[in-house]
């Protein structure tokens, strides 16, 4: 009978209380999220007119950890205010669930433990916050300059609220923005900013964009960047990228002379003559028609064989009406320097320039280029023998006629000493 009516009378509890900074009370019941922790609180007060020896203790599932508990015990005079605490780190969870947690306070007589009061409380156990990135990119294949539309779809699949998130857009190289649609251009710049969203929360964000000068084949379109910070208060960062096929030609001009590959500096000798090779390749993944190519010739030098190509002044000129995806065409030509240059050494360069379309006719920004082949024309080996004999026979010619002008000084000399010896005797 005691025991009956000390279970009704003796003590008064609170609502259990819960604080953590990994809660959403939004909710009913509210959420604890997987991985984080939560300290749950009772206040309990005497309201017998003797004194208690008390225990508190919590019945949990076990995948809940025990990181500390205060106020197991208590010695309560009537009216005297007891707080038991217990925190609690909650495990990682594949889906959201229920959790129910039994608070017990029992009254110890004669080293017995009676239960004399229970408080349950429930919360859920919910998944972290996590933002996921789909894209779609239509379509996949595409002309230089085509147009490519493009969605990207932000979803928060946690239980949690997602905050401060940030979502910027990165494009490729020679991608543009042809329609912004109904994205601000800050996206592609600094950045748009979200302050929170919720669970199952979705935006979306859709433009178009075109390859202007991309090169050919699988290219990054964009990358799509996002920062923010999950129920944990952890910075989290996600990005995906997309990427489609751009269909164009590409042609690679180079220009070399096949000897002198390797070198650093390519030399030209006065008089000397050389074979100069232009090397014309498609690297794209579709034909170029109707390419033109126009090989500047310096005026330090002149054309010596033009080969198969035309010649209109001091420029060769050569037309390829047709070149498939991976097809080369070689070119030679012969090249002359001058017999004599004012300086010994002079820079000076073959300039190539070349245009070309595509099957569709179009010949755009990124089908055209140029090249140049640096050459150094040095005075020749033959020009150096010759000036060493000029000087050689300069050298030679100036010392003879000084020992000429010497002898002949000598002489006079001594036909005046004669003459004046003779006309002392005389005298």
């Amino acid at each position: 009978l005691f025991l009956d009516w000390a279970t009704v009378t003796s003590i008064s509890t609170s609502q259990i209380s819960v604080l953590s900074e990994y809660i959403d009370e939004s909710y009913t019941p509210i959420r604890l999220v997987a991985g984080g922790d939560a300290t749950f609180t009772m206040t309990i007060t005497s309201e017998a007119e003797y004194p208690l020896n008390i225990r508190c203790y919590t019945e949990k599932p076990n995948f809940l950890t025990v990181l500390s508990e205060s106020g197991r015990e208590a010695y309560l005079n009537p009216g005297d205010t007891h707080t038991y605490s217990i925190l609690l780190k909650s495990p990682e969870t594949a889906s959201l669930q229920t959790v129910e947690l039994t608070f017990i306070i029992a009254m110890l007589v004669d080293d017995r433990e009676m239960p004399i009061q229970t408080r349950k409380f429930k919360f859920e156990i919910a998944r972290n916050s996590k933002i996921q990135i789909t894209k779609t990119v239509s379509p996949q294949m595409v002309k230089l300059e085509g147009l490519v539309s493009v969605s990207i779809m932000l979803k928060n699949n946690g239980d949690m609220n997602a905050k401060n998130i940030m979502v910027r857009e990165e494009l490729g190289e020679g991608i543009y923005v042809a329609d912004y649609m109904n994205t601000s251009a800050s996206l592609f710049t600094t950045g748009i900013s979200i302050t929170t969203m919720k669970p199952g929360e979705y935006i979306t964000f859709t433009y178009v964009a075109k390859p202007g000068e991309a090169d050919p084949g699988e290219i990054t379109l964009a990358t799509t960047f996002v920062t923010y910070s999950d129920a944990l208060k952890r910075l989290r960062n996600v990005s995906k990228a997309s990427s489609i096929v751009v269909q164009r030609p590409k042609l690679a001009v180079s220009v070399v002379l096949p000897e002198e590959v390797n070198q650093s500096q390519i030399l030209i000798e006065w008089a000397e003559t050389k074979t100069v090779r232009v090397k014309i390749s498609n690297d794209g993944n579709q034909p170029a028609v109707n390419a033109s190519i126009k090989i500047n010739i310096p005026k330090e030098l002149k054309i010596e064989d033009s080969g198969n190509l035309s010649v209109s002044g001091n420029r060769l000129i050569y037309t390829i009406s047709h070149l498939d995806p991976g097809k080369t065409v070689e070119l030679a030509f012969k090249v002359k320097a001058g017999y004599i240059y004012t300086l010994p050494r002079i820079i000076t360069s073959i300039k190539t320039e070349y245009s070309y379309e595509d099957t569709e006719g179009r010949a755009l920004t990124g089908y055209s280029g140029s090249s140049h082949l640096t050459l150094y024309v040095v005075v020749s080996t033959w020009f150096k023998i010759l000036m060493v004999a000029i000087i050689i026979v300069v050298v030679s010619l100036i010392v003879w006629r000084v020992g000429r002008r010497v002898g002949s000084s000598m002489r006079k000399r001594r036909v005046s000493i004669g003459i004046r010896r003779g006309r002392a005797r005389l005298g």
